[in-house]
């Protein structure tokens, strides 16, 4: 039954870490992408190429939203592979909309947060949303991480905090630097 499916899936998302849920939505949509398209496994897909650029036409996008839409019991829009283009960018959509992180930050019964609940929380937050809310320089500062002049610093952003994995920007977020 497909709603039980649904449930399943925001179930065992909402079980997971902060930190896991994207990486397993990324899995997800890459395996069904990688269905649709004939290919062997979700490796055929990368997470970061647009889905026209891996294949997908009007016809093959309207098959993986249908899938998609069966899969979460979200209803997904017509333009699903125009409004997140690539399959990291849905995958960190739909994980938000499944299973929400902004209320789960541990606290423990005292009444104060854990290192690990600000750290999976942190997890939880795309790189976008960090900018956007002009939070991004502050986090990085606090880390000790050299901040460029204002010319040289979207090339070296572009170069350096887009290659990071989330446990890389959560170290240096919180200062944990090299002492892993």
């Amino acid at each position: 039954d497909a709603a039980e499916d649904t449930e399943t899936l925001a179930r065992k998302l909402a079980g997971l870490p902060v930190a896991k849920r994207v990486p397993t939505v990324l899995t997800l949509v890459r395996t069904h992408a990688a269905a649709l398209l004939g290919h062997a496994g979700p490796e055929a897909v990368e997470p970061d190429r647009s889905f026209n650029e891996v294949g997908f036409d009007s016809l093959s996008a309207t098959g993986f939203r249908n899938k998609l839409s069966l899969v979460t019991g979200m209803k997904l829009p017509v333009s699903l592979i125009f409004d997140y283009p690539t399959p990291r960018i849905l995958a960190e959509h739909l994980a938000g909309e499944l299973a929400p992180a902004e209320a789960e930050v541990a606290v423990v019964s005292s009444g104060t947060v854990t290192e690990q609940g600000v750290r999976d929380a942190l997890a939880g937050i795309p790189l976008e949303k960090l900018r956007a809310a002009g939070l991004l320089d502050g986090l990085l500062e606090l880390a000790g991480v050299r901040l460029p002049e204002a010319e040289e610093a979207e090339a070296v952003e572009e170069a350096t905090i887009d290659d990071l994995d989330t446990d890389a920007l959560i170290s240096m977020a919180i200062g944990g630097g090299d002492d892993d």
